[in-house]
């Protein structure tokens, strides 16, 4: 077992030299090789932003990460997380869980695959919003200078979401 722990201070000055805003990052990581085929990882991470030396918000974070190889040349990685934000001004809480993983696999010497997946959900006081996607990616290479590659990707939101388009 493998625990690290890390402290970052973030602070932004103006003119007059004293901070405009700050944050604050406390980490704590654990990593371990129970098997020669399994990695996990767990952080535990939380940020305190300031402005003008007043709290304006604070996330606390975990993830869980579990690497493993599956099989000869197939692999397979997966996230979990939890994020829970307090925002001071104007007072609101948001939470979002997520489930994302990926599976990548030479299948034969000129055929690779790659499948990608996720789970988010976000919601707080007034809104809440679930996507779920996987995707799809076939690469054959049957000769030195020749690649096909194909995909195939799937993408499902409900809720209340608002979109932002920027030119």
């Amino acid at each position: 077992l493998t625990t690290a722990v890390r402290f970052q201070k973030y602070e932004n000055f103006d003119n007059s030299g004293t901070a405009d805003s700050s944050s604050d990052t406390y980490q704590l990581s654990f990593n371990s090789a129970p098997l020669s085929t399994l990695y996990p990882t767990l952080s535990l991470t939380r940020n305190e932003r300031y402005i003008a030396s007043e709290k304006d918000s604070v996330v606390d974070a975990w993830l869980l990460s579990i690497g493993s190889r599956l099989y000869k040349n197939t692999n397979m990685i997966n996230d979990l997380g939890y994020t829970k934000t307090e925002d001071v001004s104007p007072n609101t809480t948001t939470s979002a869980y997520s489930w994302h993983g990926t599976v990548d696999s030479q299948i034969t010497k000129k055929l690779t695959g790659n499948l990608n997946y996720g789970f988010d959900r976000s919601s707080n006081e007034d809104t809440s919003s679930d996507t779920e996607n996987i995707s799809l990616i076939l690469n054959y290479q049957p000769g030195r200078f020749i690649n096909i590659s194909g995909n195939a990707d799937f993408t499902k939101t409900e809720g209340d979401t608002t979109t932002f388009t920027e030119d």
